[in-house]
């Protein structure tokens, strides 16, 4: 049996060179664990050129080349979170473990459809949620599970920026899940979620729309 793990990036866009760049350091350091192995784009020579930045050995021009691959044993999907869904189902059914950006699903239905998928298979399934394993926020967690600062009473949580509109961005672009929720809203969503348990009572929101139906403001309470 290998001791290592052949991994997969599927769609080398802005956020996959973060991963690959903590990837490619932590082989460098002697993590003997990884194998760069793969790389895979709608463009072959984007992938080739992702994986010649990174030290990834194989570069494909198509999703489905990686999907075939029976040497890949793991994937991150860094595409638009309204592909997640697609790509995160192939690569399961295909015998593949998956690490997908954030939001994994554009939906609970779709969520859970991919859970029962990867315990259906035996397959490792996770969220790419950074802020779940920030010291920083695990520290505050512990702090709270022992008491060291009281009680949470509140919680007011704001994260806000400045997006010019641009119908072809992915952002306002509601083919591709665009909005505010999905994109920024959800580490609010899920920071109050953690240092709670994960165990709200009730909900409310609210949301702005503009024109093409996205949304560009939220406002959600959590009761726990």
């Amino acid at each position: 049996m290998k001791n290592y793990v052949n991994w997969a990036i599927l769609a080398p866009g802005i956020i996959a060179n973060s991963m690959a760049q903590a990837m490619s350091g932590s082989v460098k350091n002697g993590n003997t664990k990884i194998r760069l192995y793969a790389v895979a784009s709608r463009n072959l020579k984007r992938a080739e050129e992702f994986a010649t930045k990174w030290g990834f050995e194989k570069s494909y021009g198509s999703y489905e080349e990686l999907y075939n691959d029976s040497e890949v044993d793991a994937v991150y999907i860094a595409n638009p979170h309204a592909f997640h869904f697609e790509a995160a189902m192939e690569c399961l059914n295909h015998g593949k473990n998956v690490l997908c950006e954030k939001p994994a699903g554009c939906n609970m239905q779709q969520l859970e459809t991919m859970i029962a998928t990867a315990k259906e298979k035996n397959l490792f399934f996770m969220e790419a949620m950074w802020t779940a394993y920030n010291p920083c926020v695990n520290k505050i967690c512990q702090w709270i599970a022992n008491d060291k600062i009281g009680k949470i009473k509140h919680i007011q949580s704001f994260f806000c920026n400045r997006i010019p509109f641009d119908p072809k961005n992915r952002l306002w672009d509601p083919e591709q899940a665009g909005g505010a929720l999905l994109d920024l809203g959800i580490y609010n969503i899920f920071y109050a979620m953690k240092v709670n348990s994960f165990s709200p009572i009730a909900s409310r929101s609210s949301t702005v729309k503009i024109e093409n139906s996205i949304d560009c403001w939220n406002s959600v309470n959590l009761t726990f």
